[in-house]
């Protein structure tokens, strides 16, 4: 039977609340390192195929419906998941933040699923709102 952190958990619970949305959503598996000569080899093949470090845990992609007739489109938002409490934001994962706001997604860190799914609902609010 899996195990699961704190964290995931309420990442769990994220998913769940976005699916039962209706959101399309992604989780970047970026947790990769380990002490075995396997998880390394895997670490090792991830980082070449790609994965960044400190990229966020969830991409999400909320439908903007309305812009023009038989038209949708998607707004992504991303979060960073933290356990509650006492929790660090690597350097790496606040470069990441930086870029994605740059480019216009929104970010957000976010400690616990409640404070993940106010910011989809604020973020979908405003997208909505600009869309009337």
């Amino acid at each position: 039977m899996a195990r699961y952190t704190e964290e995931e958990i309420e990442q769990i619970g994220v998913v769940n609340y976005c699916l039962d949305n209706g959101y399309k959503i992604h989780h970047s598996a970026n947790e990769v390192g380990g002490s075995t000569a396997q998880l390394k080899m895997r670490a090792i093949k991830a980082k070449r195929m790609g994965t960044s470090k400190g990229f966020p845990d969830l991409l999400i992609f909320l439908p903007i419906k309305g812009i023009m007739k038989n038209v949708e489109a998607y707004q992504p938002l991303a979060i960073e998941m933290k356990r509650k409490g006492k929790s660090v934001t690597s350097p790496e994962q606040k470069a990441w933040g930086k870029v994605l706001e740059m480019a216009g997604i929104p970010f957000k860190v976010c400690k616990g699923k409640e404070e993940a799914i106010a910011f989809i609902e604020e973020t979908a609010k405003g997208i909505y709102e600009d869309c009337i």
